[in-house]
């Protein structure tokens, strides 16, 4: 992604991340349901020298235990430790080991993941990850989108409201809120780059909508993203429960339907620190390696 440049605001905001961490609950007291848990809590089953990543990680992901991986620039990881480059879109690059990582948390990055990307991806994840690792995925839920665009329901989208105030769009339409979802490079109000090309009008998606079943409208929504803009900030691509198993288990994973706030493995039950992304839109599994 691209981050601000400030080494400063940087530096500031992550010590605050790294010695005030237990006070974050009592700042905010939305988050009470974990605020009484204390760090040896969540890791009391957890090896010391296990190996836990972030990935997708963001430049203000701060805890001691974890690895924060990402497209960062190069000022990132020659100044924080902690910060480690990972371009999803060549991950044999990567210096991670077969069988190494004990657990990987992906939140609202996969559907940044063009279609023809995904197995790729997923058997890289397969293969760093120990027989008894978690990988934690989140991202937006498209049945809950589709159905709130199909319902007119303008509040659902009402978070995102300033995504398009920043670009100059004070009155986006319904077709605007759900193409940012999920085909981003559709989307009428964009500014990353030229997209004249790839965008879809209003008028063709309601039609779309109408004409379509729910997974063939969005497969149309997604159609021909293969590639990701050089900031890998582009929504590609789309998930419900039932898409993500289904790739999942082709490519050697057991799939687990779970939850805000909720995991299988203590340390991802740590909210705000975990899950903090749009809950409101979002859907969560914790999938493992199958055993043969």
């Amino acid at each position: 992604m691209k981050y601000n440049k400030s080494k400063i605001r940087t530096k500031i905001r992550l010590r605050f991340l790294k010695y005030f961490d237990r006070s974050r609950y009592y700042l905010y007291p939305k988050f009470r349901v974990a605020r009484d848990m204390t760090q040896p809590d969540f890791y009391r089953e957890i090896a010391n020298d296990a190996l836990l990543l972030n990935i997708g990680a963001g430049e203000f992901f701060y805890h001691n235990k974890w690895k924060s991986y990402d497209l960062y620039e190069k000022y990132l990881t020659d100044n924080f430790e902690h910060f480690n480059n990972l371009d999803l879109r060549d991950t044999d690059a990567s210096n991670l080991l077969p069988n190494s990582v004990d657990a990987i948390y992906f939140g609202h990055t996969i559907e940044h993941i063009p279609e023809n990307k995904l197995d790729e991806l997923l058997q890289f994840f397969h293969s760093i990850l120990k027989q008894d690792g978690i990988l934690r995925i989140v991202c937006p839920n498209a049945d809950l989108i589709y159905d709130a665009y199909r319902q007119r329901r303008e509040n659902f989208f009402a978070p995102y409201k300033s995504w398009f105030s920043a670009r100059g769009q004070l009155k986006p339409s319904l077709e605007d809120y759900l193409l940012q979802l999920i085909a981003t490079p559709k989307c009428q109000t964009y500014t990353a780059y030229d997209n004249s090309k790839t965008q879809i009008s209003n008028s063709d998606v309601a039609y779309a909508a109408e004409t379509m079943t729910k997974e063939s409208f969005l497969d149309f929504l997604t159609s021909d993203l293969n590639e990701q803009n050089s900031s890998g900030t582009d929504h590609l691509n789309w998930f419900n429960h039932e898409k993500l198993r289904v790739i999942l288990e082709k490519n050697g994973f057991n799939y687990n339907k779970s939850a805000f706030g909720q995991s299988v493995f203590p340390p991802f039950r740590q909210v705000p620190l975990f899950d903090e992304t749009m809950p409101c839109i979002s859907m969560y599994a914790d999938v493992s390696k199958k055993k043969f």
